[in-house]
């Protein structure tokens, strides 16, 4: 594998090696540039840190922006109405600096955070208040808000309590080890959580006791967390990629030598939160459907240029990467919702090029720490269903009746999916194939029937 394809030191990669198959390294090895420009948003917040951090934090702050959005959808590629949803994990040997990520994530989610906690502080005030009533006063009713912003320790049934308070706004979380999700995902499991929340999906639970959370409403949920390599390789490696929840999780890095020093990173003053507030203001306001056909047109050429490049790997390759090329295309377009509803409506060739570097550094990194697994995940799915898809000879002669028509077997053929030209040529396979193995005898008028 080439230099390029290195993410991490060659200390660490001693440790953890990279994955990386030579059947799909020459695809997504070599890490994508960085974009010498940037839209003006991406450049802002990552003004502050240094180079080697740009690439990672302009990953991650998709999901903090996005949170500002509700009341809207985006028509994707296939028509269906979708909202931007971000899920990203940052993995990185331990000590490099991934706590960079904190302090320009905070400043975005500022203000959903001050009012997440001046909410927490009034339902603290009404426990302690309820706590102080008689046992047969009335009781005051528990004070109502949207609070987005949920620690990673809290309970499943406090997820679902805040997705049911949210009135259709989305919850964020910030977590230093993706691990620490398994509280807050209960006997769901993370794995399924981030797959329903992807898509907003229903999720909610039902109780018998009164003061149970009760209730189902779509899971409108974002997260950063972060993770070392052996711990993301764990996470990942019980079949994330097969069940789809790895494909839908951005992932990003930090290339850092351990020499390299303590890292520098700038003020968040009061300019820089001025300037980010514009933005910000922009994302609250988004309502209703939001497109611009030249977003379409962009995210066109850039799934146009995947698959041009792709070619390059096996047929079983490519149908084995088709899953997770299908979500970072998905992904690729929320994040150019994003960058149009932020910039007021403009779209350019720099967002054009940034999407495109954002979705290659997404498999790049994916590739780089699971290639094997993916391609293994991946193939075992598509031959599962690929065998699934075949008719089965001796199942399909039992669908027919005692004497049958060539007609009648060739409708069977459609019905499970053939165009008419491949029914007729399968119909004369299966025809053949049973005469010459005694299963069925040709009758008069273009019948056969069954033997035995």
């Amino acid at each position: 594998m080439s230099e390029s394809a290195v993410l991490v030191s060659s200390a660490d990669l001693q440790e953890v090696p990279v994955q990386n198959t030579d059947s799909q390294c020459e695809i997504f090895a070599v890490e994508p540039e960085f974009p010498p420009q940037l839209p003006p948003l991406i450049e802002l917040l990552t003004s502050k840190v240094e180079d080697e951090f740009k690439p990672c934090l302009a990953t991650a702050l998709f999901a903090p922006l996005a949170v500002h959005m509700s009341g809207y959808t985006y028509r994707y590629l296939d028509n269906k109405a979708r909202q931007c949803v971000f899920e990203s994990v940052t993995i990185a040997p331990s000590g490099v600096g991934k706590s960079l990520l904190d302090d320009p994530i905070e400043a975005i989610i500022a203000d959903i955070k001050e009012e997440t906690d001046r909410l927490n502080r009034e339902e603290e005030e009404w426990k302690q208040t309820c706590k102080s009533l008689p046992r047969n006063a009335p009781r005051l009713d528990r004070p109502v808000g949207e609070r987005q912003v949920l620690p990673a320790n809290a309970t499943n049934p406090t997820l679902v309590k805040r997705i049911l308070d949210a009135n259709g706004k989305f919850l964020y979380t910030r977590t230093s080890e993706l691990a620490l999700l398994t509280k807050m995902c209960g006997t769901s499991g993370v794995s399924e959580v981030v797959r329903l929340a992807f898509d907003c999906a229903p999720y909610g639970q039902a109780r018998v006791g009164e003061d149970g959370v009760n209730g189902e409403a779509p899971l409108r949920w974002m997260f950063n967390a972060s993770s070392t390599i052996a711990q993301a390789r764990n996470f990942f490696g019980k079949g994330e990629f097969a069940n789809g929840a790895g494909s839908r999780i951005m992932v990003s890095t930090i290339r850092r030598e351990p020499d390299a020093g303590i890292p520098f990173q700038g003020d968040y003053d009061e300019q820089f939160m001025s300037e980010l507030q514009v933005y910000i203001q922009r994302l609250l306001q988004a309502k209703g459907e939001i497109g611009d056909a030249r977003i379409t047109e962009s995210i066109k050429r850039l799934y146009e240029k995947t698959e041009e490049r792709i070619k390059i790997a096996s047929p079983d390759i490519q149908q084995a990467l088709r899953p997770l090329l299908n979500r970072a295309y998905i992904i690729a377009m929320s994040k150019a919702i994003v960058l149009y509803v932020a910039h007021d409506g403009e779209w350019n060739s720099v967002m054009e090029d940034f999407v495109e570097w954002s979705l290659n550094y997404d498999l790049h990194c994916k590739m780089t720490f699971f290639g094997d697994q993916v391609i293994r995940e991946m193939q075992a799915e598509y031959e599962a269903a690929q065998a699934c898809a075949k008719p089965a000879k001796t199942n399909l002669l039992s669908s027919l009746p005692s004497i049958f028509t060539r007609e009648e077997l060739v409708k069977l053929h459609i019905l499970a999916g053939c165009d008419a030209s491949k029914a007729r040529k399968r119909a004369t396979d299966n025809i053949a194939q049973w005469k010459k193995r005694g299963k069925i005898t040709e009758g008069d008028g273009g019948t056969y029937h069954k033997v035995g």
